[in-house]
């Protein structure tokens, strides 16, 4: 569950852009990007928990930054 340490979702394509709430941006970039780099293409299931639709998915590297791949809902 990403918390409070990835707002909106652009954030994971622009790891260092910041919002409001980050009190220290330096440590606020450093935790995404090293957070999204450690889950990137695994099997480690994200929750965005200041989502909107989708809020599930696992984290793809792109050439451009990090992309949420959405989860089908399990039955």
């Amino acid at each position: 569950m990403t918390g409070d340490f990835l707002h909106p979702p652009i954030q994971l394509a622009h790891p260092r852009l910041c919002c409001g709430v980050d009190i220290d941006p330096a440590v606020s970039e450093r935790t995404r990007e090293t957070t999204l780099s450690s889950i990137a293409d695994t099997e480690t299931l994200l929750l965005g928990s200041h989502f909107t639709h989708p809020t599930a998915g696992r984290v793809r590297s792109t050439a451009s930054g990090f992309v949420l791949v959405p989860t089908a809902a399990s039955r």
